[in-house]
């Protein structure tokens, strides 16, 4: 797994120490092959995303939800993102890791955000992970203020696939997007295929 830190003045051993606990995470399953398997408490089911139209006319399926130790856990049965796991980094960031149907080197935004008084999203930090292997994972996301503090947080996970999204051998190898259909993929006004999903997260 690799993600692309967005600033080198980041501590080394925050991001080393949420590799070593999605790593141990990972010994419990990881993958569309435990996606029918969640264990732990359940837990508050994350919110489906709400842009665009969805291809297929299918609706978007909110994930299972679980914590599994301190963890939090959303498998999604339907759609190129098979998992979500959040976890804090030891100094209270968050780390977002998945796994995807997404081709090898395909660039993902992850993005936690805030509510504003009026009621829609901002966001709050974002950065940019690359697929390896089918899995990918966040630098540690959290106000330039400092780490979030516990309760309700709020993350958006972002892979576009138009021209300007994507490496060619990425595009080509998705077919532009084309070969996903479920919960999360829209097809926008001009044709760019976007997957995105928001999920609410107690941590």
């Amino acid at each position: 797994m690799r993600a692309l830190v967005p600033s080198p003045s980041r501590p080394r051993a925050a991001l080393l120490a949420s590799l070593v606990a999605i790593a141990l995470l990972a010994t419990t399953g990881c993958g569309r092959g435990d996606r029918d398997r969640p264990t732990g408490d359940r837990a508050t089911p994350g919110t489906p995303s709400d842009g665009g139209s969805t291809r297929g006319d299918a609706r978007d399926v909110p994930p299972d939800t679980s914590r599994v130790g301190s963890a939090f856990l959303a498998l999604y049965r339907d759609g190129p993102l098979s998992e979500l796991r959040i976890v804090r980094a030891t100094d209270g960031r968050l780390v977002v890791a998945g796994a995807a149907d997404f081709p090898a080197g395909t660039k993902v935004t992850v993005a936690l955000l805030s509510r504003t008084a009026q009621g829609t999203f901002e966001p709050v930090a974002s950065t940019r992970a690359i697929v390896d292997l089918g899995h990918f994972m966040s630098a540690p996301l959290g106000p330039a203020t400092g780490p979030p503090p516990p309760g309700l947080q709020v993350f958006k996970v972002t892979a576009a696939f138009g021209p300007d999204d994507q490496d060619p051998a990425v595009l080509r190898a998705a077919d532009d997007g084309r070969r996903y259909r479920g919960s999360g993929v829209h097809q926008q006004t001009g044709g760019r295929i976007v997957f995105d999903t928001t999920l609410e997260v107690p941590l």
